[in-house]
């Protein structure tokens, strides 16, 4: 199991691609965009991209320089740009190339005029705020051709972080650079969250995906910030997470002794963390309130068969018909029986965000539409206050589980229906 000084773990593929990426951006140019959903290790890997840039070059690229340099000076370390989208910022023209480029606006004197013109317009450093608009391509080339001078005096590398959040004029600038790398000393990693708006920019420039970790990657975080699980409570874990080490290491460090040795069970619904309920908090909150509710039905249920669900909707007052926004937005997908979150921590999160009252709603409708110990947990959950009925039909489920031997189930269901008398 590998830990970056960084203190990355794992991710081997990702950090081939990167240590690839600055191979070839010194020696011609490149670019690479990663995109995953929030909290999956996106700015951990730019860290990693930032400290293997800073390292000194092996000695044998320190002797030499590159064929068809304009003889600006040697390659020594290498100059690292890098920037992240600010989501209040995104109403401000050119304020992520701003952050990248200031530092070097010196470098705008041996720019062509019109581009010169172009760039210091944009960043408000001079002319007519009027001229960027007017010529974009203007400013694209002169910031190409800024990166292009200081790839000549060393290998240059640019990162920005939270592409999602990068304001749209910044973004067509990036953009553009990432395609006409390929006789420059550049190298371009963008990161950005899982958007079905970016499909575009994504078939631009090479694009990889960062998923989930593997669960020995996910012990071995664990292990790292000194939280022990059993292995039973590590597979729940991973399962609740889905490999996402924000959310992962958010819920473990929520866990009693209790239930990090197996001894209790896993709150339900986990906490995610503060920011990982708030990145994906605004896709859900634009929903209308009718995929809302739908929502908690789904989250609420056991089952992902697209049959009961139907049933379970309709008690409540609404259709299948309800999930289709929620759907469009990659929310939900479409399973092989029926429709699931995207993904694991959405699950637990629209059940933490719901109402009490939108919570108790759903666990009875599916319990008006479910027999056995599915009923039973269903009604138990919908219940607020004791609820003798309930708890008697927990106790059958708690011995029809004994009787399947399973026992950690069987010792749930009695201790829940001890709760509810």
């Amino acid at each position: 199991m590998h830990r970056t000084s960084t203190g990355l773990v794992g991710r081997e593929r990702e950090r081939r691609l990167i240590d690839d990426l600055l191979v070839a951006g010194g020696a011609g140019g490149a670019s690479l965009l990663l995109w995953g959903e929030p909290g999956i290790g996106k700015t951990a890997l730019l860290d990693y991209a930032t400290e293997r840039a800073e390292r000194p070059p092996p000695r044998t690229q320190q002797s030499g320089t590159r064929a068809g340099a304009r003889g600006r000076g040697t390659p020594g370390r290498r100059i690292v740009l890098r920037a992240r989208g600010i989501e209040t910022e995104t109403v401000l023209p050119f304020a992520t190339l701003g952050d990248l480029l200031m530092p070097y606006s010196s470098y705008f004197r041996e720019l062509p005029g019109a581009q010169r013109a172009a760039l210091e317009s944009c960043l408000a450093l001079g002319g007519s705020t009027a001229e960027a608009p007017s010529n974009p391509y203007a400013a694209c080339m002169g910031t190409l051709n800024v990166l292009a001078a200081l790839g000549d005096e060393r290998p240059v590398v640019v990162l920005v972080d939270d592409l999602h959040w990068v304001d749209p004029s910044s973004q067509r600038v990036l953009l553009f650079i990432a395609r006409r790398l390929s006789s420059e000393r550049v190298a371009l990693a963008l990161c950005s969250r899982e958007d079905h708006g970016e499909s575009g920019s994504r078939r631009s420039i090479p694009t990889v995906q960062v998923g989930g970790l593997a669960p020995e990657d996910c012990a071995a975080l664990l292990h790292g910030g000194d939280r022990e699980v059993t292995p039973a409570v590590l597979a729940e874990l991973v399962r609740i997470s889905g490999g996402n080490p924000l959310a992962l290491s958010e819920i473990a460090a929520g866990l009693t002794p209790g239930q990090a040795c197996g001894e209790d069970p896993l709150l339900d619904p986990p906490s995610l963390g503060h920011h990982l309920e708030r990145a994906w908090a605004a896709r859900i909150d634009e929903l209308p309130e009718t995929a809302r509710r739908a929502l908690v039905v789904l989250a609420a249920s056991r089952s992902k068969a697209a049959g009961p669900l139907r049933k379970a909707l309709e008690a409540a007052g609404l259709s299948l018909d309800a999930l289709s926004p929620a759907e469009e937005d990659g929310l939900i997908t479409a399973t092989a029986d029926g429709l699931d979150f995207h993904h694991p921590v959405l699950r637990p999160l629209v059940l933490r965000r719901a109402p009490l009252a939108q919570r108790f709603a759903a666990f009875a409708a599916l319990a008006e539409v479910s027999t056995g110990p599915l009923h039973a947990w269903y009604r138990a959950s919908a219940s607020a206050g004791p609820d003798e009925e309930a708890a008697a039909a927990l106790d059958e489920a708690a011995q029809e589980a004994r009787r399947r031997s399973a026992f950690a189930e069987s010792a749930l269901a009695s201790r829940r229906a001890a709760d509810l008398t």
